[in-house]
């Protein structure tokens, strides 16, 4: 018969939430935890503000689960909470983990069988099982490998923070933030960021595949639930307005249908939600007026846009992949910290990357040995172009005011100073 690791089996679990709203969520959550956690756990939940609706069950679980609970009447935000959080939790349990409010465990025994991995003969900073549910790419393209039973992603990357597991070494030299220091944080998200680099620091990082968790009704289905609270929040553009503003006017619309490249024109030249519901509405009932209307506002307004040489064929939409750098993300060799750049395919280097945030975006090309992308509104530097070259797929940038052009930011932004400025 096989038998567990007994130092493991015997080891004690840290299990630190952090929530606010979204009570139904919470509730999944914990009832997942407690059927499903496998070994005796210490909870510690610190809420940030939460509505009181969102209290009251916190309050009515704890009664149930008897966890230890921090309630705040002020929301400072989730980077500056889990800092906060550092100062109420012991430094004495042999594992930590991080389990974000909205995530489901799905299976059984879940701790016993993850802590596994943690006698790995090498040393290991973190441990995280397979997470359904997210918007982001899939771990199975790379080879999988097997310890102690278990289908493992060795050294992985994080395709996301929910679920977290850490040996006390790597969350007791995880550098704390003084009172003060905290009080200037402006970040507001990114603790999964700064966990895992801190993590790979200390050792392997380490994917489990045949044990998952849930991210409860996926990126869209939370969406499509609670708006207001992704919309208010637009962390991620495309998906938390973009998206959200074409979900829930598809509902307004149905039975009728317009598809993804309609709904994005027409957002474009509407001012706000309700208008936008007018504006769909307006097309449906007569598309060739909307259009005249659209164009004449169009050649109207002085907009920024690239310039099209006359050499160039006929623009088309193609699928491409913005991949953009958080400033509150850590930060990565690929590309600077603050900005995005569009592919064709996702690099090797940017999947499952947490400090990478991964969107598919319907973008300008113009047929030529080249593709010109028309720069993004959110861009910090607007008098540049962006290229790939087919060969290569490389990106190449070129100056809007002449014709110089480089593979180097540093390069151009030398170039803009000396001849432009």
């Amino acid at each position: 018969m096989l038998r567990k690791n007994k130092k493991i089996n015997n080891s004690s679990v840290c299990v630190i939430t952090l929530t606010h709203n979204r009570p139904e969520y919470i509730e999944r959550s914990f009832e997942s935890l407690y059927k499903r956690a496998g070994t005796k756990i210490e909870h510690f939940v610190f809420d940030d503000g939460s509505d009181q609706k969102t209290k009251d069950k916190l309050l009515q679980l704890k009664e149930k689960y008897n966890f230890n609970l921090f309630l705040s009447t002020k929301k400072v935000g989730i980077f500056k909470r889990f800092y906060l959080s550092l100062y109420k939790i012991p430094i004495d349990y042999d594992y930590y983990v991080k389990l974000d409010s909205d995530v489901e465990i799905l299976s059984d025994n879940f701790f016993p069988e993850i802590l596994d991995i943690f006698s790995f003969p090498a040393k290991i900073g973190g441990v995280m099982p397979r997470i359904e549910g997210i918007r982001n790419a899939d771990r199975y393209d790379k080879r999988m490998d097997f310890y102690n039973g278990h289908a493992i992603k060795y050294d992985a990357a994080a395709v996301s923070g929910c679920c977290m597991i850490f040996p006390n070494k790597m969350f007791t030299s995880f550098k704390r933030k003084k009172l003060e220091e905290i009080e200037e944080l402006e970040d507001k998200w990114g603790v999964d960021s700064v966990l895992y680099d801190h993590a790979r620091s200390v050792g392997l990082f380490i994917g489990v595949e045949d044990l998952g968790v849930y991210h409860i009704d996926n990126a869209y289905g939370q969406r499509r639930v609670n708006n207001d609270y992704f919309t208010e929040r637009n962390r991620w553009t495309t998906i938390d307005v973009d998206e959200i503003w074409c979900m829930n006017v598809s509902r307004s619309l149905a039975p009728k249908f317009l598809d993804r490249a309609t709904l994005d024109k027409i957002k474009k030249s509407s001012t706000d939600f309700e208008n936008y519901i007018i504006n769909c509405e307006q097309y449906l009932k007569d598309k060739k007026k909307f259009d005249l209307v659209i164009s004449e506002k169009e050649a109207n307004e002085k907009e920024e846009t690239v310039t099209v040489k006359e050499d160039k064929k006929p623009m088309y939409l193609r699928k491409m992949y913005k991949i953009t750098s958080p400033l509150n993300f850590g930060k990565n060799p690929y590309i600077p910290h603050g900005t995005f750049k569009y592919f064709s395919e996702i690099p090797d280097w940017a999947k499952n990357n947490i400090r990478l945030v991964i969107e598919q975006e319907d973008v300008s090309i113009y047929e030529n040995n080249e593709e010109v992308i028309e720069v993004g509104p959110s861009e910090p530097k607007k008098d540049i172009r962006l290229h790939i070259t087919k060969n290569s797929g490389k990106i190449k940038l070129e100056c809007a005011k002449c014709k110089y052009s480089t593979y180097s930011e540093k390069r151009l932004e030398k170039h803009l100073q000396k001849k432009h400025s």
